[in-house]
């Protein structure tokens, strides 16, 4: 399974620790951080289907690999 891949679409989604697969539902945006790749915002999942995103370090960051 490949963790970045590029021109691809989810078809996958889990709510579970490790999983590499992002979660379906509502998110409440919380604090910015800086990390890996610079700016990146934690996420918060409102959901029963995305409830762990904190604790699973679910983020939203901008990244080279996802320019156009």
């Amino acid at each position: 399974m490949f963790k970045y891949t590029v021109g691809a679409m989810a078809t996958k989604f889990s709510n579970n620790e490790g999983s590499l697969q992002t979660s379906l539902g509502f998110y409440l945006t919380g604090e910015t951080y800086t990390g890996k790749f610079d700016l990146g915002l934690r996420l918060d999942g409102l959901e029963y289907s995305n409830s762990r995103a904190r604790s699973r370090g679910v983020v939203m960051h901008g990244a080279q690999y996802a320019t156009l």
